[in-house]
């Protein structure tokens, strides 16, 4: 077999084979680093694009996010304000200063309006130069006029008056078409400037049907400026489309339409927005085919560009697509400059480092060939010629090393048996050292373990002081419910002696001076209106108002004078329906000494229920406050009802129910029993009904579901308390139910609520668990029904 290399290794000199190895070397690193760096400027460029692309295609879709829930909310507002009667619809004149109000909030809306289905109609605009202008027309005839507002909503300069319906404008055919609020298609405004516009209207529904249309719109000049704004590397572009291809905005100067003409990408004269429109309909065949996000790339003269599809959609029915293009060009140049600069650097390094390779070799050779030399000739006796060596320190070393040889030795064996010595008393000393420590840690040890034992005296004491400060919470919400009920009883007591002392004595003399056809009609208002208070009493508010409408309206009809104040009297006594049958005391000049005396002897018997009610309901928190301290004092496993277990608890802390929490429970009828300890049952519930109540701070729904759940072969009945809280901060889940953990402010709770709830349950052999987010977290028990 032949040799790879004309020459042999052994045959070689120290300075040939120096010098072999360091060029070798620094040509095989310098090239491995050229290749690798060449190889990461390439990786590193397609991460960059991608990393460019994401984060600006991102950061449209936040602003477009945070852009289009602006009009929704303010709908929801003004819609709530009509419902609540801040805003009244036979008063649209009073909108001004409440719409006003909106605009100069919100920045980027343009313009908004309600128009009734009488045809008034009121709105406000606003402008980039944040001009305000006020509109409103009556409903005979059609007209609007339009005035300049200052910058606190004060009526400027007349502008101009036009004729205008709004019952024929598309987006109130719009709103009436679609039960929900919705986005109409974009348009352009034509009293502007031509610029592209958008709508959001939502039709206000009554029980008498459609009463008119709310609507908002945004000038989505602003949605281009933004884009424009987007610092996108050198020549990068972004536009948004809709799923027909037609534009919304885009980072170009140009307007995304040509008057009153929308326009597609292609319509633009920019190179990067037509190759990617030309790109993306070349793959895709429309806007509409795209996916929600995606990576793709093009190339424009033989110059590759990189693109990115991102989707957004809302839940009122918007759905565009953002596109991003950044030329590879923009982040490849100062890419591509370094990289050969760091080339030209480095084979001058290179070339450097090989001649100064070269010359180290042959320096390092010439004084160990000398050495060699002088070794020969010390191995046949000639001792002298080693001190005539010439070179560097470490020969210099290695001559007086040659010389000193046998007496170094001789040292050395005799510092070898001294430190032998030594170290065997070394030994023995570390010895008696571990000695004295292994007794200071057992001392330690027994120290600790005392320690250990007071803790767990005090968390004891930690436990029963949680428990004394939650029932001494329970209490306090005790006393605070009793006040309702107690209150409710004093005020109905004052009332009805009111009405024993002043009109139930005078009640028969009242009676003679009637005629006996109003007597008639006095005892027939009076005895319907007292069958008609146990289901008055339950009609909500909103339905009260609905049927003073409706009284108001048959009063008028039958062209009775004082309607407004007879509505209100007539609703109060429980009269909504058969009104004709009271025509003629309506008509009679006594009807409001009949009515008011027929109200008062009414309100008597309201005091009496109302009496009875709050009876009733301090005798239910009584009775469960009686049952929740007794059943603490029970420390012996029984059969308990869940369902009867917690709704005590909730009937204490029911008056968090009154304040804003609203209580949902979902019991399937004819469950088991469990066997448990009533005491910790009682602190379980009370525990995390209390944590699901803070964390909701008065506003919210609390969930409460029992329900059969098996766990492998024991049945059981799983308890699931929910609360719409802010959930639990991710820091704190790992150690939720350990002592001392608290999400609270110091001095609200001492962390041990959940782990007294946790121990309650180990106790019971059971489970618990939680699931938590953001507006939804569930605490989950599992209790099983017979003790194992």
């Amino acid at each position: 077999m032949p040799h790879l290399f004309p020459f042999k290794f052994n045959e070689l000199s120290l300075r040939q084979l120096l010098s072999i190895a360091f060029a070798g070397q620094i040509l095989a690193a310098g090239g491995l680093i050229g290749y690798l760096a060449f190889r990461e400027s390439q990786v590193s460029a397609e991460d960059l694009a991608q990393q460019i692309l994401v984060q600006t295609s991102n950061h449209v879709l936040v602003h477009l996010e945070d852009y289009t829930k602006i009009l929704p909310a303010v709908l929801e507002t003004n819609h709530n304000a009509l419902d609540n009667g801040v805003l009244k619809l036979d008063r649209l004149a009073d909108w001004r200063q409440h719409l006003f109000g909106q605009a100069k909030v919100n920045k980027m809306l343009g313009y908004i309006y309600f128009g009734k289905a009488d045809g008034e109609y009121v709105e406000v605009r606003q402008y980039s130069t944040r001009l305000f202008r006020y509109g409103s027309g009556p409903k005979q005839p059609n007209k609007v006029t339009l005035y300049n507002m200052d910058d606190q909503g004060r009526l400027g300069s007349f502008i101009k008056s036009l004729t205008y319906d709004p019952r024929w404008r598309p987006w109130y055919k719009s709103a009436l078409s679609n039960s929900k609020p919705h986005w109409t298609s974009i348009y352009t405004f034509k009293e502007e400037p031509p610029t592209l516009g958008i709508s959001f209207v939502q039709a206000y529904r009554t029980d008498q049907g459609i009463q008119g249309v709310f609507g908002a719109d945004f000038v989505l000049l602003d949605t281009n400026s933004f884009l424009q704004q987007l610092k996108i590397l050198k020549t990068g572009r972004v536009f948004i489309v809709e799923p027909d291809g037609n534009l919304v905005a885009s980072s170009s100067p140009e307007a995304p339409s040509r008057g009153n003409q929308r326009i597609q990408p292609a319509g633009l004269n920019d190179p990067l927005i037509q190759g990617a429109d030309h790109s993306l309909k070349a793959q895709f065949s429309s806007y509409s085919q795209l996916p929600d996000q995606a990576n793709f790339t093009f190339e424009i003269d033989h110059r590759r560009q990189h693109g990115r599809i991102a989707r957004f959609k809302d839940a009122y029915g918007l759905d565009w697509r953002v596109v991003v293009v950044v030329p590879a060009s923009d982040f490849l140049g100062r890419i591509e400059e370094s990289r050969q600069r760091s080339m030209f650097w480095g084979l001058g390094i290179l070339g450097f480092s090989l001649v100064n390779g070269l010359l180290l070799a042959r320096w390092i050779a010439r004084p160990i060939a000398a050495v060699s030399k002088a070794s020969d000739n010390l191995a046949v006796g000639d001792f002298c010629q080693i001190n005539q060596t010439h070179g560097l320190k470490e020969v210099h070393d290695l001559e007086r090393s040659f010389n000193h040889m046998s007496h170094q030795l001789e040292q050395a064996q005799t510092q070898l048996q001294a430190a032998n010595t030594s170290l065997e008393a070394r030994v023995q000393e570390r010895t008696q050292e571990l000695e004295t420590e292994v007794k200071e840690r057992q001392q330690a040890n027994q120290a600790l373990q005392a320690t250990l034992l007071e803790l767990k005296t005090t968390q004891q004491q930690l436990i029963q002081a949680a428990k004394l400060a939650t029932l001494g919470s329970l209490i306090a919400s005790v006393a605070h419910e009793m006040n309702s009920p107690l209150g409710a009883i004093r005020s109905a007591a004052d009332n009805l002696s009111s009405v024993l002392q002043a009109d139930i004595m005078g009640l028969p003399e009242f009676l003679l001076t009637l005629s006996s056809d109003h007597r008639e009609m006095f005892l027939t208002l009076l005895e319907q209106s007292i069958l008609a208070q146990a289901q008055l009493t339950e009609t909500s508010t909103r339905e009260q108002r609905q049927l003073r409408r409706q009284m108001l309206a048959q009063l008028k009809a039958a062209q009775i004078e004082d309607a407004d104040t007879l509505a209100d009297t007539l609703v109060d006594l429980g009269i909504s329906e058969q009104i004709d049958r009271f025509a003629p005391l309506m008509q009679s000049d006594r009807r409001q000494e009949i009515l008011e005396a027929a109200y008062n002897l009414t309100s008597s018997r309201r005091s009496l229920d109302t009496i009875g009610a709050a009876t009733e309901s301090a005798e239910k928190v009584i009775g469960a406050l009686r049952s929740y301290i007794q059943r603490e004092t029970q420390r012996e496993r029984i059969a308990i009802d869940l369902v009867a277990s917690i709704d005590r608890t909730l009937t204490i802390y029911r008056n968090a129910f009154k304040r804003g929490i609203k209580l949902v429970r979902q019991y399937p009828e004819n469950l088991p029993l469990v066997s448990g300890y009533a005491e910790d049952l009682n602190q379980i519930w009370s525990n995390l009904v209390s944590n699901a109540l803070g964390s909701m701070i008065d506003r919210g729904t609390l969930t409460v579901r029992i329900a059969p759940q098996a766990q492998g072969e024991r049945a059981g009945l799983q308890v699931t308390i929910e609360d719409t809280g802010p959930g639990i901060p991710e820091s704190l889940q790992p150690h939720l139910f350990e002592p001392f953990v608290t999400g609270k402010v110091q001095g609200e709770g001492l962390g041990l609520g959940l782990n007294i709830a946790y121990n309650a349950v180990q106790n019971h052999q059971g489970l618990i668990h939680f699931t938590t987010k953001p507006g939804q977290t569930a605490m989950v028990v599992w209790l099983p029904c017979q003790a194992p």
